[in-house]
């Protein structure tokens, strides 16, 4: 399936909008990584939510309230916005990052950790279970980018930017190696763009957005490509289903010049009504970290074991 082309809905002009999440009320939630501002989009219009210090890459729903993906911690708010926890991931002389999340059927998160200048073979991809044990899957890594759990529970679909590829790893109950059996799903040709954030459908399809391409392209459940989306603008970053199966698509401003920087919607959050790509998103996974005084108390003393590390 080809020519469509997706419609702008919110100008937004940012440097570099991701992270793009449905939660269970049916809001969609994105974020501007270098600003540090989280917005939330509800009946098609966009409201800042939240503005933190520093970089932010993604937020989650949480049985708590959401999680906060930053530069080097993961805060969790309750759902008026008040810090409950703080779990740092990254010490502040790192130069490390979080990138992309999300969230594994039983409740752990998975997600990036990238290096701010992009050096290599500094990132990695990691998972917090819901006691807060912290695991590193794989290290070594440029770009970790775009994840998402598949509809039979069993799998989950992780896009690597530097190789081109998007992986796909078994899930397994164990806290130690809770993602195994990585293999090849796909390998998108450069000449496409580079792939970034993904969502997941029903059917096990995996839609992805091309960096550098303007395209979000749906790999079937083979890794072939079936269907392709043009955006009207270069650096298309996430892509996400509401929970009217509409297919919503982050785009950024950065690295672009001249014409493509200041054409209408770089930048801006775009879309494609479900009536026309004919797919269904999936209900989101809640992330269910516990939370009682002794895991506040556990959280806080990595925090100070982090420190005296660094």
């Amino acid at each position: 399936m080809s020519g469509i082309v997706a419609e702008l809905m919110i100008d937004a002009r940012a440097r570099l909008g991701e992270g793009l999440q449905l939660f269970p009320d049916g809001s969609m939630w994105w974020v501007d990584i270098p600003a540090g501002r989280i917005h939330r989009i509800r009946d098609g219009r966009s409201e800042l939510v939240l503005k933190v210090r520093g970089e932010v890459s993604k937020v989650l729903p949480w049985d708590q309230g959401f999680l906060v993906f930053g530069r080097e911690q993961i805060v969790g708010y309750d759902s008026n916005g008040n810090v409950l926890i703080e779990f740092e991931v990254n010490s502040p002389e790192s130069n490390l990052r979080c990138s992309d999340a999300a969230v594994l059927p039983n409740g752990s998160v998975v997600f990036g950790t990238i290096d701010r200048e992009l050096a290599e073979a500094r990132g990695s991809l990691m998972c917090l279970s819901p006691n807060w044990k912290l695991c590193v899957i794989e290290s070594g890594l440029e770009i970790p980018n775009g994840l998402g759990a598949l509809p039979s529970g069993s799998g989950t679909l992780f896009a690597d930017s530097t190789s081109q590829k998007i992986f796909e790893y078994t899930i397994s109950d164990s806290e130690l190696t809770p993602m195994t059996n990585k293999k090849v799903f796909a390998e998108i040709d450069s000449a496409l763009g580079i792939p970034d954030g993904l969502a997941i459908d029903s059917e096990g399809g995996c839609w992805i957005a091309l960096w550098g391409g303007g395209k979000v392209v749906r790999l079937n459940p083979s890794g072939e490509i079936d269907c392709q989306i043009e955006i009207p603008t270069p650096n298309p970053t996430s892509c996400a289903f509401d929970s009217e199966h509409n297919l919503w698509i982050t785009s950024a401003t950065e690295t672009l010049v001249h014409a493509d920087l200041n054409a209408r919607g770089a930048g801006g959050v775009w879309m494609v009504p479900s009536k026309i790509h004919k797919a269904k998103g999936l209900t989101p996974h809640i992330a269910r970290l516990k939370i009682d005084a002794n895991l506040i108390s556990q959280a806080t003393s990595r925090l100070q074991l982090l420190s005296a590390r660094s």
